[in-house]
């Protein structure tokens, strides 16, 4: 584990001095095939290699245990708090793992978007217990604390959020009348808001997911990833592949830059502790 540290920068306390985030992880595909864990002082603490292949997202549970999906391994590997080795990987079926998600009871949730489904595997187990195909390429997976499961995915040429009440098992999909020009990230957080990554902005879609009715805007290029920390007070965005902008939640006024990182090719970004 980490040793524990103080904060420099005063955009990420709170007003009693308490820490708003510990770790944020970043997947890079260049210049190498890497993680670069930063601490609450915004320095790299680790850097992971082994296991990563091509990562598209990354994902940290209740335990700080980290999960990166690997594009060109066909699966997901999970690293134990400060371990450089995978711990368990997760390849069952798996062509094209997106997005990855768990929920409060360990199990784990893999977007392949190539082959267009979400599976659900138990925890540090590579046995698929639900799988279930919304239709398209699939961008996105969240969990809330009720264990409902959102996706976000390309049906045809346009985009669509999908909910499935009560987990995967009956594979019972409600389409979403929201309509969204790109989804590229998904989050849930306390209050069951959708946050969506929507080209150049960062959209809030809270129930009944019909509308969007607030977007954060901080002169992004390009937002594909982000990642909500649990206080649900400071949003992480992953903008152009090129730096993880740090803003507040929900007003979306800008904090700090966490990583920039011009001459490195970012593909995602996940923050501990995180939204459940």
């Amino acid at each position: 584990m980490f040793a524990p540290s103080q904060l420099r920068n005063p955009a990420a306390r709170n007003r009693n001095g308490v820490r708003k985030f510990r770790l944020v992880a970043v997947a890079y595909r260049s210049p190498t095939n890497s993680i670069r864990i930063y601490d609450d002082r915004h320095k790299v603490q680790m850097v992971i290699h082994k296991g990563v292949s091509s990562p598209l997202n990354v994902w940290y549970d209740t335990s700080a245990d980290l999960y990166v999906t690997n594009s060109s391994g066909h699966d997901v590997t999970e690293y134990a708090p400060g371990a450089k080795m995978p711990a368990f990987t997760y390849s069952t079926d798996l062509m094209l793992p997106e997005a990855i998600t768990t929920d409060e009871s360990g199990n784990v949730y893999v977007a392949d978007a190539q082959q267009g489904f979400i599976a659900e595997y138990p925890h540090r187990s590579n046995r698929i217990i639900a799988k279930c195909y919304p239709g398209g390429f699939i961008t996105g997976v969240a969990v809330d604390e009720q264990g409902d499961v959102f996706t976000s995915y390309a049906p045809s040429s346009s985009y669509a959020l999908a909910e499935y009440k009560h987990g995967l098992r009956s594979c019972h999909e409600t389409v979403l009348s929201v309509s969204l020009f790109l989804e590229y990230c998904l989050q849930i957080d306390r209050n069951r808001d959708l946050i969506v990554c929507d080209g150049q902005t960062v959209d809030i879609i809270p129930p009944p997911y019909t509308q969007v009715t607030k977007t954060i805007s901080d002169g992004f290029t390009y937002a594909d990833g982000a990642s909500l920390n649990k206080a649900n007070s400071l949003l992480f965005v992953e903008d152009d592949s090129t730096r993880v902008v740090v803003d507040e939640y929900p007003s979306g006024k800008y904090l700090t830059t966490l990583a920039n990182r011009p001459d490195f090719f970012a593909t995602g970004v996940a923050v501990y502790p995180g939204p459940l």
